[in-house]
């Protein structure tokens, strides 16, 4: 675990001290090289340095650095995620009971088809405005709108208005906003399933006596009744 959180602390610093010098050649002109070499930190876990050199040093968001921020922040969100995920996990084989989760809690689907149908409603608006020369709708905003809860209606509107889809930030930033919440919501249900059994189902017997809803040696629940619908 020492060996982990050097590495962690090595390749943050690595990753905050590169996009600073990103920041100053951008003000230049565009490298791409390293932009790719910062993508592939922020893959091997120096994300959050990186965010907060953006914070620090990059402030100003433009169109040569808004797929590496996109990139990054997602990658930093998907990669805390799964790591909670993984520290989460139940003892022995398990599923989740999607369908219970969010019966309980449906106003997160109410939110997530409002803020779809608003994404998907601005991309037409800006699409619009870019045939007849109007006033255009930032590009942070429609991100905004995508990492707020509306990826699907961004991705919608991209396919059906045809628009921004030529765009990094946005053809490849979309899709990857979705795998993102994705993971979130994966991690979110399984904060909820850790708290509350009822909406874990595994299947199998208890390894140590052999026996259904017992307990192991450390207290978790290792079997549970089946729940309907899964």
């Amino acid at each position: 675990m020492d060996k982990l959180i050097i590495y962690l602390i090595c390749i943050n610093i690595l990753g905050a001290v590169l996009d600073g010098v990103t920041a100053a050649r951008r003000r230049r002109t565009s490298h791409k090289a390293l932009s790719v070499l910062l993508g592939i930190i922020a893959i091997a876990g120096g994300a959050p340095g990186m965010i907060i050199a953006f914070a620090l040093c990059d402030r100003t968001a433009s169109k040569t650095n808004m797929m590496l921020r996109v990139f990054t922040v997602c990658v930093c969100v998907i990669e805390l995620a799964v790591f909670m995920t993984w520290k989460l996990r139940p003892a022995g084989k398990w599923n989740f009971a999607f369908w219970d989760v969010f019966v309980e809690y449906r106003w997160t689907l109410w939110f997530v088809a409002a803020v779809s149908v608003i994404t998907f409603v601005m991309f037409g608006i800006d699409k619009y405005r870019a045939v007849k020369g109007g006033y255009r709708i930032p590009i942070a905003v429609l991100l905004g709108m995508a990492f707020a809860g509306g990826s699907i209606g961004a991705l919608l509107g991209m396919v059906v208005f045809r628009h921004k889809i030529r765009k990094n930030y946005f053809s490849v930033g979309a899709p990857l906003i979705l795998v993102m919440q994705v993971v979130l919501l994966m991690w979110l249900i399984c904060c909820r399933i850790r708290k509350y059994p009822k909406f874990r189902r595994i299947v199998g017997k208890c390894k140590e006596c052999n026996r259904e809803n017992c307990q192991d040696s450390h207290g978790n629940v290792v079997v549970y009744a089946h729940l309907p619908g899964f």
